[in-house]
């Protein structure tokens, strides 16, 4: 089914709260419509059904691997696009390339795609996005690879970071080692945002002392692991094992010298072994005295995908680690 008239127009009133659509685009670059969610609106019906492929399901895997296809939907801000970089047909990304230079389809782009896991992206225009899926074609029929990498950063480098690893420096700075859990600490406005492990009663070994309900952490795994995971051993806290033990080695160099570790990390993080995600972020690892006297650290993580550790970037050398 081609496009009318119509329908491309709609493609571009990114902004109109009514029309609720998204679109399947397959390898002939026939944008089939949906309705992303129920609409009693007169007109949705215009637009289509609803998603005949329900994200995250079994018939959206087919949709995306088997038939090479790629959605797009409209997001409050501009447009989310979603596709396997193995198997999307050239043909719906040509559509799906054309459909961002048209006129009027401003806004923020969203992309989401699958290279050995689940990555996320954002750009704040369709010529920015459209970009980077050039790039991402590159690696159409590449064996994806695995990655769990880390890169330290000078502490003089927290000037660039992100506001939240600044703020917590500097509390961080302003509380005595022994009182970083103390209710008139100052580090207490940022504590909602950090892990806490100590080493308890086994040297070399950290335990969950704490995790903040909004730790970026609880965002994958939950409240209810959050809650649950307290006391036990940090590199079992989840299934992937090995994603735990590289990134937490830097923990014990700043135990051992008491002093702050920012860097940057990129890793295949595969909780659900079928279904992993890529995630990349800034982190800053503050070494401090517990109340009991335990050593422990406090971990704040900001998700970032511009991390000094290139991905998919045809033009660079990959951090990758096998």
């Amino acid at each position: 089914m081609l496009l009318t008239r119509s329908v491309t127009r709609q493609m571009s009133e990114l902004c109109d709260p009514v029309r609720n659509i998204g679109w399947w685009v397959d390898d002939a670059g026939d944008f089939r419509p949906y309705r992303v969610s129920a609409n009693d609106h007169p007109r949705a019906g215009y637009f289509g059904e609803g998603d005949p492929f329900p994200r995250g399901g079994p018939e959206a895997r087919i949709a995306l691997r088997r038939l090479g296809m790629v959605r797009v939907e409209r997001t409050g801000a501009g447009l989310g696009v979603e596709w396997d970089i193995q198997n999307a047909e050239p043909g719906a990304l040509r559509a799906v390339l054309r459909s961002l230079g048209s006129e009027g389809s401003g806004g923020r782009v969203d992309l989401t795609f699958r290279y050995g896991g689940w990555a996320k992206e954002s750009y704040t225009s369709p010529l920015a996005a459209a970009r980077r899926i050039e790039e991402l074609k590159e690696y159409r029929g590449e064996t994806p690879k695995t990655m769990i990498a880390y890169e330290a950063h000078g502490l003089d480098d927290l000037d660039g970071a992100k506001p939240l690893l600044k703020a917590a420096h500097d509390r961080w700075k302003a509380s005595t080692a022994g009182r970083l859990e103390h209710f008139d600490s100052p580090f207490r406005a940022v504590t909602p945002y950090t892990l806490m492990l100590s080493e308890s009663n086994a040297p070399g070994s950290l335990f969950y002392r704490s995790i903040g309900q909004k730790a970026h952490m609880v965002s994958y795994l939950g409240k209810e692991w959050a809650r649950d995971v307290i006391g036990t051993l940090s590199t079992h806290g989840h299934s992937d094992i090995e994603f735990e033990q590289v990134v937490s080695e830097p923990y014990f160099e700043a135990i051992r010298t008491g002093k702050p570790h920012y860097g940057h990390v990129r890793a295949l993080f595969a909780v659900d072994e079928a279904e992993p995600d890529w995630v990349s972020y800034q982190r800053l690892i503050l070494p401090y005295d517990a109340a009991n006297g335990e050593k422990a650290v406090s971990i704040m993580v900001v998700p970032d995908q511009d991390v000094s550790i290139p991905f998919l970037r045809p033009d660079k050398v990959d951090g990758f680690d096998g």
